[in-house]
């Protein structure tokens, strides 16, 4: 909706275009929870036109408009701006899903109201408040997660309040063990618990189980001393186990050796291998199958399968065997076996009986654990034998063997039960031997005959309000043992207690445990605990030997809502300044808006409080009581300056809260303009210059007031930095004159400020800025501090630094060195001087020894100064130190470097080390450089500069020094210099807009200048501008112009946007660079014309169509905004038919607005022709180029004589123009001499008996289409082509014969639904037969199956009467006596005298007698 302008121009006029007003955006901002009086935001300004001859007023002349919105100021001179404000937001009615208000202003001239007026309608759209903090669904969640942890969704977290909420503006957070593998993700239907997933092997570290705490705070600063509304959840996980990971071997290689024929080897192989995720069970075997080895599946020894297979000549020396170990689910690892062959001689006697003698001392081990016990027992080889002994099957990781000494550990739980476990052990000797040996320890763990008590729920997690009272309960625990005589015993094992921030923090004593297992509050509840995490143990005191349970609890503290404080709170927004009104405004003009500082969401609900605004002794104003909006009660000519009193009554839950505030207030009269001066450029700024040391009084110029038809006394009023009135004088005529001493040296320019103001307290600001030039006042000064003697070695190279003798100048001048050396010297052209005064040798001094006076002359434009100086040449000795030729003699350091850094290596040397005395080296600073010494140390046996402290106040400077090398009396020097660098890059500019807008209209010239956008460096530096992104369009210059590069079309691209960067670096380094956002919006130009979708197109009608009937609509289209409306008119009408036209007027008209064509006239009699209109569409009258032209072709058809009647076996519902194409396409090819055109579609209807409605057939379309020549335009009679499709019948298109249409069959014409129907009728029928039919077959069945049933018991029953034994003592009643389980194995196992039968038989006898 901010864009709406784009689409439907920049107004919306009711009464002719913009007159009154300038407003190029309709479309302002406003929050929906905004205060009343606040201001409505469009993206350009809303003014009134400055061309306009007098005031205008502007009102909003809808009532329900009104009591929502007002307007300010409402009296408006040429070129004033005014703004849209909001009265009361609940007075604008439920929007629709654009959310947009229409504002209707209507501005009229002042006084003369009933003159010329405008009215035109402002878009106000009403953007979501500040949303509520999200209010979780449910305080715990349940998450199950597949140990195959990879990145995703893990569920959603439901929000209560989604629609009042906006999720991105606020922070989750998780806390809790492997909290780094879970973030929350914002979407718009909620809350999403998203994993980054985990490698297999961390996967394996995750508990069964575990929790995170989420927490929800606004994405504000924190503040622990008053915490934001905070939610708090908690997510429990749980992680299914899985085989995700195979085995793998702990050794990635094997070797050993083996004689011919033998089956020991002499290093044992046995394979390890470890499964990390510990899920099933592992296998060995061998890649390849092999007639020689084995390998034991289970515990990974190699062996001799077949020794007479095992030779030299049959397998050759070495052998590579691979091996696998797999769990028989994921991928198996692979190892490879280097088997080595030797000759059978090889072997030594004493190696086999080490083998023979390798086994444990009892094959089969017994041991039994007591309860509690840890020690289970030892095992041994014979004869003491040392070796590696390990469990390689059985005991369920119950177990621990030591390898060394074969004792046994019991590292399982308490059984109630006692319980057999069978362990496999295998030994193999070290460090060498050929055999393994095997054993079994079968080990009983005693029971101890009671149950251990287990928690009820081993995890609790409960929210307590931090004002809880001490003593008050929080939690049960509850745990079950079903000893009869347990005496349960809870004790608390740890405490963890987080503040806000996550961190631990000490909360000892705050919560409490009870024997019984109540939780209590035992302390106050600290104001930085959020919650506390309790490990709690349950213990049978009875039954000593139970082993303990445990239970987690987890508490979360839920900060109490303090009661608000009513004084505190409720505070008026102040006015600093006076508000300025113009004396003229009219009645009822919007002034002020009392606004009281907002209160939290959370203050607001507790207090709800209402206000109540008035004004006290305050006649000329007004209030509205309920939104504090302030307007004129009456004229405020002559007031001048007052204050307002206001009065606020705050109602509330906690009591009444009055408010007082002044408002000033100042009424400037509107008789008389602000003087304005008629000497500054566009920008309101005067530029002026002065000379340095001018004398006091000197005029550096004037202002100048443009003449006031009102006249009267001007008064200036200098204002700018402190101290500017004792450097500058302003006169009461405007003249500006040097009052104190000006030095360009200190000051370069003077900026300040002149108010110009007249008797009406009306003025205008300018800003001077006076550039102070610089004149040659001063002259070249040497630097006292170097030194007036030099020497210099007659064998020195021709560029040998001798000294140097440097002077500055105050006024910044380009100073130049001269040497004058006395006449006949022979030191003339043998040293010269620099630009930088240093004095080299320019040839060879060598026979010049002794010394000579030098005078050494500087000067600028103006002045000169001259220094004398003595040199001494001396001669050349073995032990003449030397500096090392080519020697770096420019140094870079940064400015941030540590204090002892090797900044510089100056190194000399003599002839004959041996017999000279020791280099020493000493260092003087020239000049300014003077003042670094401290910050370097000069080693000086070495000749190395080191750093002493920070050089940061030496940053970009060049220090120049001078480093001398003596030996015994006879010494050389050498000039040198540091750099310094900086050690940071430079701040970044800063722009004087955060952000840019530039309106230039579209067929803009190649060069033009956009807009310019200028940045400022800190300290003096370079500006270097660039686009961030490439741009074809756009360019910008080195002074931050933006320059079009091409034409723009505003039809191509409405808007531009541009990122402006400036740097103090040519390179653009991040951190000194700053980015600004430039929009270039393009004004439009009315450079195109409308366009028609479509050249020509083809309407048929009936011959009996009535005046007024719309025959068709065209529509154009014009590429550019709205700013001349598009008109059609018909350019010409003809009727054409049998080859001839004629032109007709009056027979159709066309609307000028929306371009629909109507028929005006009875077409009867142009039946069989057509009448061809051709339109136009313009938007500029009388140009060519605004011209669109477009034919409508009408053809006239006889119903009886032209119509083509085809049945399409198809709903017309579902017909598509496609298809209907398709149809024409298939006439067409049966008709190529004509052009088929479609009239009309219809429901095909059966005919009925008169007065009967006829019977419509829904799968039936009637189509009727007319068949036209345009050689003569003329359409042909259906009957007269009839012959050319009568047999027309494809894909369910067939000709319709005759008027009256014969009924089709009823079978042919039923539709789809009807044919369903009669199928599920006969389904249903069917299945009923098939039921009836399969209950007739299972009732004979059953029947027969009861009588068969009857007969054969009736036929036991005889046969037992028969064969009843002799009758002997017995009790109806007996019953038969329990047998031991012994017995009834025995007889079982051993047989029985008695018979089955005859068991039988009395197992029937007893029957029949309990039932006679």
């Amino acid at each position: 909706m901010r864009w709406l302008p784009i689409f439907c121009g920049f107004l919306v006029i009711i009464d002719g275009y913009a007159k009154l007003l300038e407003v190029r955006t309709i479309t302002g901002e406003i929050s929906r929870d905004a205060a009343p009086g606040t201001q409505v935001v469009f993206d350009s300004p809303l003014r009134a036109r400055k061309q306009n001859p007098s005031q205008i007023t502007i009102s909003i002349v809808n009532d329900r408009a009104a009591d929502a919105f007002g307007v300010f100021p409402t009296v408006l001179s040429p070129g004033d701006p005014f703004a849209v404000i909001l009265r009361n937001v609940d007075l604008i009615p439920v929007m629709d899903s654009n959310n947009t208000f229409s504002v209707p202003i209507e501005a009229k001239f002042f006084p003369d109201e009933d003159g010329e007026h405008e009215k035109l309608s402002l878009n106000v759209e009403l953007l979501p408040g500040v949303p509520e903090v999200p209010r979780l669904l449910r305080s715990e969640q349940n998450f199950k997660l597949s140990q195959r942890l990879t990145s995703g969704i893990v569920g959603k977290v439901g929000i209560k309040n989604l629609a009042k909420t906006d999720l991105d503006k606020f922070k989750y957070e998780l806390f809790g063990g492997f909290n780094e593998l879970f973030t929350i993700e914002t979407a718009k239907d909620g809350l999403f618990l998203r994993t980054s997933g985990c490698d297999p092997e961390t996967c394996l570290e995750l508990p069964a189980e575990f929790t995170l705490l989420l927490r929800v705070t606004p994405l504000a600063t924190f503040n622990t001393a008053n915490p934001e509304p905070t939610e708090i959840a908690l997510m429990h996980l749980q992680i299914a186990r899985e085989n995700v990971m195979g085995p793998h071997f702990v050794k990635r290689e094997y070797s050993t050796s083996i004689s011919e024929g033998s089956t020991h080897f002499q290093e044992p192989v046995h394979l390890e291998a470890v499964d990390p995720d510990d899920v099933g069970s592992i296998e060995f075997r061998l890649g390849d199958p092999s007639d020689v080895f084995a390998l034991d599946a289970v515990t990974g020894v190699l062996s001799v399968k077949n020794a007479s297979l095992l030779n030299i000549e049959n397998i050759g020396t070495t052998v590579k065997l691979n091996a696998e170990v797999t769990d028989g689910k994921n991928a198996a690892d692979t190892v490879e076996i280097d088997v080595r062959i030797v000759e059978a001689d090889g072997v030594l006697s004493g190696e086999v009986e080490d083998v023979e003698n390798w086994e444990f001392e009892q094959p089969i081990y017994a041991f039994a654990v007591a309860p509690r016990q840890r020690n289970v027992g030892r095992v041994s080889l014979i004869n003491e034998a040392k070796g590696n002994i390990q469990i390689v099957e059985g005991g369920a990781g119950n177990f621990d063997l030591d390898s060394e000494t074969g004792e046994l550990t019991y590292l399982g739980p308490i059984e109630r039960v006692a319980k057999n476990y069978t362990l496999k052990l295998l030994a193999t000797p070290h460090p060498h031997s050929n055999t393994v040996a095997l054993s079994i320890a079968q080990i009983l763990v005693a029971g101890i005959g009671s149950h251990a008590p287990a928690f009820d729920t081993p995890y609790i997690a409960t929210i307590v309000d931090s004002d809880t009272p001490i003593e008050s309960k929080v939690a049960q625990l509850t745990a079950r043992d079903f000893d009869k005589n347990a005496a349960l015993v809870f004790a608390e094992e740890s405490v963890e207690c987080l503040d806000f921030l996550g961190n631990a923090i000490d909360c000892d004593g705050v919560f409490g445990l009870h024997p019984t297992g109540d939780i209590v509050v035992s302390k106050q509840i600290p104001d930085r605990l959020m919650a506390v995490s309790m490990n709690i143990s349950v213990t049978d005191k009875t039954h000593r030997l139970e082993d303990k349970d445990f239970a987690a609890v987890v508490i979360t503290i839920r900060k109490e809502k303090t009661q608000p404080d009513v004084d505190s709170l409720f505070k008026l927004e102040s006015v600093p300044e006076p508000l300025v009104l113009s004396d003229d405004l009219p009645v009822d003009t919007y002034v002020h808006t009392a606004i009281l500082k907002p209160l939290s969401f959370e203050n607001n609900e507790i207090l709800k409080p209402k206000a109540t605004f008035s004004l006290n002794n305050s006649p000329r104003f007004k209030i509205d009581e309920k939104t504090g909006m302030i307007y004129i009660a009456k004229s405020l000519k002559d007031l001048g300056e007052a204050n307002i009193t206001l009065k606020v009554e705050v109602e509330t839950t906690q009591g009444t809260k009055k408010l007082h505030s002044v408002i000033p207030i100042e009424a400037i009269p509107m008789d008389v303009d602000a003087p304005e001066a008629g000497n500054v450029n566009p920008d309101g700024h005067l530029s002026l210059f002065v000379e340095e040391n001018a004398p006091p009084g000197t005029e550096i110029g004037q202002i100048q007031v443009k003449p006031s038809p009102e006249g009267g006394d001007i008064i200036y009023q200098l204002s700018g930095k402190p101290g500017i009135e004792n450097v500058i004088q302003l006169m009461e005529d405007g003249k500006i004159l040097v009052k104190g001493p000006i030095d360009y040296e200190t000051t370069k320019s003077i900026n300040f400020f002149v108010k110009i103001s007249n008797q009406l307290v009306k003025s205008s600001v300018v800003t001077v800025n006076v550039r102070v030039v610089n004149t040659n006042d001063n002259s070249p000064v040497f630097n006292k501090t170097e030194s007036n003697d030099a020497n210099v070695l007659e064998n020195a190279p021709i560029g040998t630094f001798i000294a140097s003798l440097t002077a500055t100048d105050a006024d910044g001048d380009d100073l130049s060195y001269s040497l004058d050396i006395p006449e006949n010297s022979p030191l003339t052209d043998k040293i010269t001087i620099d630009k930088n005064g240093q004095i080299l040798t320019s040839d060879s001094l060598t026979g010049l020894e002794g010394t000579y006076n030098l005078t050494v002359n500087t000067k600028d434009q103006d002045h000169s100064a001259n220094k004398e100086i003595q040199l001494s040449v001396l001669p050349t000795m073995k032990c003449q130190p030397m500096f090392v030729d080519n020697q770096a003699v420019v140094f870079k350091v940064s400015g941030d470097v540590a204090p002892g850094k090797t900044v510089a290596t100056l190194a000399a040397s003599v002839e004959d080390a041996a017999e000279c005395e020791p280099v020493v080296y000493d260092v003087r600073f020239l000049g300014s450089a003077n003042r670094s010494a401290t910050s370097f140390k000069l080693n000086s046996a070495s000749g190395v500069i080191t750093t002493q402290s920070s050089l940061q106040n030496f940053t970009r400077e060049r220090l120049a020094l001078v480093i001398s090398a003596a030996s015994g009396h006879l010494f050389t020097q050498k000039a040198a210099e540091i750099h310094v660098i900086p050690s940071e890059l430079p701040e970044a500019p800063i722009f004087g807009m955060k952000h840019a807008r530039f309106e230039v209209p579209e067929n803009n010239a190649i060069g033009d200048v956009v807009g310019s956008v200028k940045a400022a460096s800190h300290d003096g530096l370079p500006v270097y501008y660039r686009l961030e992104d490439p741009q074809d369009n756009f360019a910008v210059n080195e002074e931050g112009e933006i320059i079009a590069k091409k034409v723009l079309d505003r039809e191509a691209v409405q808007m531009h946007r541009l990122k402006l960067m400036a740097s103090t670096t040519e390179n653009f380094d991040k951190k000194a660079t700053v980015i600004t956002p430039i929009v270039v919006s393009l004004n439009d130009v009315n450079d195109n014309g409308p366009r028609f979708d479509s050249t020509h197109s083809d309407v048929v009608i009936q011959a009996t169509t009535v005046p007024g009937h719309i025959l068709t609509t065209v529509k154009a289209v014009d590429p550019d905004s709205a700013l001349n409306p598009i008109t059609y008119r018909a350019h010409s009408v003809a009727y054409k038919h049998d080859g001839k036209a004629t032109n007709i007027e009056g027979m159709v008209g066309v609307n000028q607005t929306n371009g629909q064509v109507k028929l005006l006239r009875n077409v009867r009699e142009l039946t069989g022709g057509s009448l061809e209109i051709v339109i136009d569409a313009v938007d500029v009258q009388d140009e060519v180029e605004h011209i669109a032209h477009t034919t409508v072709s009408v053809w006239i058809a006889d119903l009886d004589r032209h119509i083509i009647p085809i049945l399409i076996h198809r709903n017309p519902v579902s017909l598509g123009a496609e298809q209907i194409r398709q149809y024409s396409s298939k006439l067409q090819a049966n008709i190529p001499s004509a052009k088929i055109l479609l009239q009309s579609l219809q429901f095909y209807s059966l005919p009925t008996e008169a007065n009967i409605a006829p019977i419509i057939v829904r799968d039936a379309t009637l189509a009727k289409f007319v068949a036209v020549d345009k050689t003569n335009n003329t359409i042909l009679p259906w009957k007269s082509i009839r012959d050319a499709i009568k047999d027309l019948d494809i894909d369910g298109l067939s000709l319709v014969s005759g008027a009256p249409i014969a009924p089709a069959p009823a079978t042919d014409l039923m539709s789809a639904e009807s044919s369903i129907v009669l199928l599920a009728i006969v389904f249903a029928v069917l299945l009923s037969l098939i039921l009836i039919v399969l209950g007739i077959v299972l009732c004979y069945y059953r029947n027969k199956f009861r009588t068969e049933r009857k007969h054969l018991l009736d036929a036991k029953i005889v046969a037992a009467s028969i064969n009843r034994p002799p009758v002997r003592p017995f009790s109806p009643y007996l019953e038969r006596p329990p047998e031991l389980l012994w017995e009834r194995s025995t007889t079982a196992t051993t047989g029985s005298s008695t018979p089955e039968r005859r068991s039988s038989y009395s197992v029937q006898e007893m029957k029949i007698a309990v039932f006679s």
